[in-house]
Formats: structure tokens, sequence, C-alpha cells
């Protein structure tokens, strides 16, 4: 079974008690109309690349502390963003998609690892 990091960015903007607390966080964030996954094409703008982002569109309950540390300001009907290349892909791998508010969950538990599946499934009940 794979040992995950419980440290994610450049500047550990995402930092995790432990794989329960990561796995009950990726549930949190299959929380349909309150997240969505993007890349922005920084570089379009003359930055020196993109930038993998979760767009909080609402300040949900019961937010998990990694998630508060992380934020930045939001623009328009984002209300903060979460900037972290290193977790966004994670989440892809899980097989979270990017550019939409509605995951597939039944894909995603899919490939939780069954010892924090039940870690999992309270972050998205919560």
């Amino acid at each position: 079974m794979a040992n995950y990091n419980l440290t994610y960015g450049k500047k550990s903007q995402l930092e995790f008690q432990n794989e329960d607390d990561l796995f009950f966080t990726i549930g949190f964030l299959t929380k349909a109309d309150t997240f969505m996954l993007k890349w922005e094409h920084n570089e379009q703008q003359g930055a020196w690349g993109s930038e993998g982002r979760i767009h909080v569109l609402q300040m949900p309950n019961n937010y998990p502390a990694p998630l508060k540390s992380a934020h930045t300001k939001g623009v328009g009907k984002v209300q903060f963003r979460i900037n972290c290349n290193s977790f966004l892909k994670l989440l892809q791998d899980l097989g979270f998609v990017r550019n939409t508010k509605s995951q597939n969950l039944q894909t995603i538990r899919s490939n939780i690892p069954p010892k924090y599946k039940a870690s999992f499934d309270k972050g998205c009940t919560a």
C-alpha cells in the first residue's frame, strides 16, 4: 500500500496530521457545488506556468483545518482559492475531474485505499 505525503506545496500550504486527516479532507472536497478544481494557464499572461487551484465557491460548515490554512483571496464568485499543484495532482490521480462542480463519488471512492475509506466517507458526509 502506498504511503501518502502529509505536506503538499512548495510552501507547505497543505499539512495534514495523518493519513486519516488527509482522506477525510479528500472526501470533504467531493461536496457538489462547493469546490471546483481548476488549472489556470497563467503562462498565457506572462507568469512562469500553470497553477493548480481549488476554487472554494461557498464556505461550508465543518471546514477542515488544512484547507483553512491554505486560503488565498478569491475572485468573482470564488470566495477563496487554494493553490497547490502537487495536491491537485493527487486529487486527479484519485479520480477528481477539473472544471466541474460535481465529482463522480463512486469513481473517486473506488481509488481510495480500503484502510482509509471510513475516513473518506466521514469527509463526504461532514
